[in-house]
């Protein structure tokens, strides 16, 4: 009975570890997600400050503004898809932080219980020793009065 509840917590223990990964993977995605928009709300700044200080020809110039307006749109469509992502990103966190925390206590009860039955086997062992041994003792004193 007891190998059997220790082999149902290791069960358990992969389960547990499986919906770590699982969610922890999807943080890293969301977390890959959010670099990207804050690269690409960088790299549209850069691109801003350039064309803003280039000394282009005169022919770019009507179409300057444009670029300055759409560049602007998108670097606010960056800044609140990435206000968006943060609220996301820090529930993912505490979602992670608790399967994490169900799997180390699985792991704990787990280690618990083979530390228990390694104890158990280890008394019956020294019992079954404990008997041998008295039944040498037995066996050998009847020679020793004779």
């Amino acid at each position: 009975m007891d190998r059997r509840k220790l082999k149902a917590l290791r069960t358990v223990e992969r389960i547990r570890q499986h919906a770590l990964d699982v969610e922890a993977s999807r943080l890293g995605d969301m977390q890959s997600r959010m670099a990207g928009l804050e690269r690409r709300r960088e790299d549209l700044g850069q691109s801003l400050l350039r064309k803003g200080t280039d000394e282009t020809m005169i022919e770019f110039a009507p179409y300057l503004t444009d670029f300055i307006r759409a560049t602007r749109s998108e670097i606010d469509r960056c800044n609140s898809e990435i206000e968006a992502l943060k609220g996301d990103l820090d529930a993912q966190e505490e979602l992670v932080a608790e399967k994490f925390t169900e799997k180390k206590t699985v792991d704990l009860v787990a280690e618990a219980e083979a530390h228990r039955l390694n104890r158990a086997a280890e008394r019956k062992a020294r019992v079954a020793q404990d008997d041998l041994t008295v039944m040498r003792h037995r066996l050998k004193a009847p020679q020793r009065l004779s």
